[in-house]
């Protein structure tokens, strides 16, 4: 079999520089972060793509393309793959591992912005215990950062472990495990599943065990593919933006290749928004004046509303009101449309070329000051720096 050579191959001036993709096909992700690495590589300085077939593995690509390439970037669980990646001295990004106390640059997921996002759509749903289904038999470093964020917000955790195999599969004998696991859990309660493939074998183990989806397990998966939009019913998922993932780790390939260091060690990128599907269209809440409000806020928020018209649109107090967002929620009625506000704002400065005057108009704030003022108590981040750290505009300007 090849090898990699160990000493550094500078690429010629002359000829564009040789990228060898080191990833798993098969996955919608996959494949959107390879989306995102050639939008950047057929850029402004035109790469060469190295990659083995879709039936080839990690090893097997490096085997075959190691030696002629003058930068890699590697998407992999498998060990051995990242201890001879080691030994190499080639310019190396690690794409969504776990390896953040390597010599390699690190782009994954924000895992506390993604526990933040999924536990905020499903407590806003009125759910107070919550589920995870993952992929491994132990718990996943996912499943522990869900578990803190959980109890810090006072939701009852609950989970379960498919094991590895069962993870990449879209029909698994576990589907019975999965349904004997549902039946005992208790009700309602939202489930976040570590992938799309995942929450829709739970979905067919809901209808296996005659257990309602959304009504009993509101299903939320991490990831948005065809696997959610074909399942019955059809499945709500992060948007983990994964495009912007790829072409992080190719601009930071593009750093390497040019010998300048990597603008952060770990660069970690933030699922925007939830795409909500038949799986969690449902209102828990055992409080019909939360849901009415929380309903009207969604529906009304652009108009600028102010807690008076909240109260107003459900014809009760506001003292009574925002007791029952308390005990509900955690947090009062003025929170609650702050809060939206803020999350609706996210979603534009990372999809939109929207400027921030017509983006606070359309959160329903008053100027793009107050939007300013806003979004940085909110996030640390002023509108502009979190559209260059987390929009699309500046693709192709390096």
């Amino acid at each position: 079999m090849g090898t990699i050579s160990h000493s550094r191959r500078q690429h010629s001036p002359h000829r564009p520089p040789r990228v060898l993709l080191v990833f798993p096909f098969g996955s919608q992700s996959t494949r959107e972060i390879l989306e995102g690495i050639g939008e950047y590589g057929h850029g402004p300085g035109q790469w060469e793509f190295l990659l083995g077939s879709e039936s080839a593995d990690e090893e097997e690509i490096l085997n075959r393309f190691g030696s002629d390439a003058n930068g890699i970037i590697c998407k992999s669980c498998n060990p051995d793959v990242w201890a001879r990646l080691e030994r190499v001295n080639l310019p190396i990004v690690a794409v969504m591992t776990s390896h953040d106390g390597s010599r390699f640059p690190v782009v994954r997921d924000d895992e506390d912005a993604l526990a933040e996002l999924a536990l905020g759509h499903l407590r806003d749903l009125g759910l107070q215990r919550i589920g995870f289904l993952d992929y491994d038999d132990t718990p996943s470093f996912r499943a522990r950062c869900l578990q803190q964020h959980a109890k810090s917000m006072g939701m009852a955790w609950h989970w379960f472990g498919t094991g590895t195999e069962s993870a990449h599969k879209p029909w698994t004998a576990d589907e019975r495990k999965i349904a004997d696991w549902a039946r005992l859990l208790p009700k309602p309660i939202g489930i976040v599943t570590f992938m799309a493939v995942q929450a829709r074998n739970l979905a067919s183990a809901c209808r296996l065990a005659k257990i309602s989806v959304p009504d009993e397990i509101a299903i939320l998966s991490v990831g948005d593919d065809l696997a959610c939009r074909l399942a019955i019913p059809t499945l709500s998922g992060l948007d983990m933006n994964y495009r912007r993932l790829g072409w992080q780790a190719a601009l930071t390939m593009d750093r390497l290749l040019n010998g300048l260091a990597p603008t952060k060690q770990v660069f970690l990128n933030r699922a925007t928004r939830v795409i909500q599907r038949t799986s969690t269209d449902v209102m828990h809440t055992g409080n019909p004046w939360v849901a009415a409000a929380l309903k009207f806020i969604r529906d009304h928020l652009e108009e600028g509303i102010k807690v008076r018209d909240v109260v107003d649109s459900v014809s009760t107090s506001r003292r009574f009101l925002d007791n029952a967002f308390r005990k509900q929620l955690g947090h009062s009625v003025h929170q609650e449309i702050l809060r939206q506000q803020v999350m609706r704002a996210s979603k534009l400065l990372a999809e939109s070329d929207m400027l921030n005057a017509d983006i606070a108009e359309a959160c329903g704030m008053v100027d793009r000051t107050r939007l300013s003022v806003l979004f940085r108590r909110a996030t640390g981040m002023t509108p502009s720096e979190y559209r260059a750290e987390f929009g699309m505009r500046r693709l192709y300007k390096r």
